[in-house]
């Protein structure tokens, strides 16, 4: 999910006054983004998401399924995006004509560039590079474990940040402490549950959303593995945002036409 910021004038990351987090439905915007492209590429698309958006509140609100967040039923629109032809440049397109952002908001914009799923990490950079083209604003792209390094405290240990791809794998990512964050180190690997845990032989932090099979697989080595916590687990746009705007307030930017998704590679796509 792309998120937006704006700096105080004259402030410094430490002293920014407000940050903002926003999946394009309000309050910097007069959109419903997920819906407008719904409803333009997907035959019925208005009435299509507006199910999809009902199970939504019913699993977050009624249902309270555990480790279930509000919006995570929006993936169950990208396969129709893909089925009826929507483009990364079809949806940049579309974001630049219709995105209403408030005027003044923003300075920049940052989006989670992978690993993940292929078609929402396509979307969700498409949708990133319209916001930022349309409006003329900067552009951060951030690797998703390193979201979810930068929600990990600093330890003595080295680190192996996990998310799923598929196929009963892992993405792997692994860091080492540095002197105020985690520093990553090596290449990303996919490996599974049971072969993360075999190739684990020093003192390691591990995190991520795992389920409660994988957890108890890591667990049986807790001589070497220690499990970062559910709650710190999760993969949080504050955080996204957050490493985005010291990036930023070091003068590092993305160009927009080059910014790409990170794959561990073609075959490990999903």
């Amino acid at each position: 999910m792309p998120v937006c910021g704006r700096q105080a004038r004259g402030a410094s990351y430490e002293t920014m006054s407000r940050q903002v987090n926003t999946d394009c439905e309000g309050p910097i915007s007069k959109n419903d983004n997920a819906m407008e492209l719904s409803e333009f590429f997907i035959p019925s698309g208005q009435h299509f998401f507006s199910i999809v958006s009902k199970y939504d509140d019913y699993l977050a609100d009624i249902e309270k399924r555990r480790g279930y967040q509000a919006g995570d039923t929006l993936k169950l629109v990208l396969p129709f995006f893909k089925a009826f032809g929507a483009t990364d440049e079809a949806i940049r397109r579309f974001s630049q004509e219709h995105l209403l952002l408030l005027p003044g908001d923003l300075d920049v914009v940052a989006v989670a560039t992978g690993p993940g799923s292929f078609t929402g990490l396509r979307i969700g950079l498409a949708l990133a590079k319209g916001m930022a083209l349309a409006r003329r604003l900067d552009l951060i792209g951030v690797p998703t474990l390193d979201i979810l390094a930068a929600a990990q405290p600093l330890v003595n240990l080295q680190m192996a940040a996990v998310l799923h791809v598929g196929r009963g794998r892992l993405a792997v990512g692994w860091y080492q402490p540095g002197t105020k964050a985690w520093k990553p180190i090596g290449k990303l690997e996919a490996l599974t549950c049971e072969t993360l845990a075999e190739r684990i032989e020093a003192p390691t932090l591990v995190c991520g959303e795992l389920t409660e099979e994988e957890r108890r697989i890591l667990n049986r080595r807790r001589k070497t593995i220690t499990l970062a916590t559910p709650a710190r687990s999760l993969r949080r746009p504050s955080f996204l945002a957050e490493v985005a705007w010291k990036r930023w307030m070091a003068g590092k930017r993305d160009d927009p036409a080059l910014l790409a998704p990170i794959y561990l590679h073609q075959q490990e796509t999903v």
